[in-house]
């Protein structure tokens, strides 16, 4: 990676590792609730995602 120092790879290997956990695991629970209801699974996912993109918004506007 040109132009990046050792810290930098480092963040962004965490970062890519530990996105792709998360998404892993909410896939996974996504599929247990769909499994019972689709109903269900679909309000988790939809609640989880309206949730991580409000808070996400509400720390990028306190931050500032």
């Amino acid at each position: 990676m040109t132009g990046l120092n050792s810290a930098t790879v480092t963040v962004l290997g965490a970062a890519g590792i530990g996105a792709m956990t998360t998404v892993s695991g909410l896939a996974r629970e996504v599929h247990t609730l769909g499994s019972v209801s689709k109903i269900r699974g679909a309000l988790y996912l939809a609640g989880t995602l309206v949730t991580g993109v409000g808070l996400a918004w509400v720390g990028i506007h306190w931050s500032l």
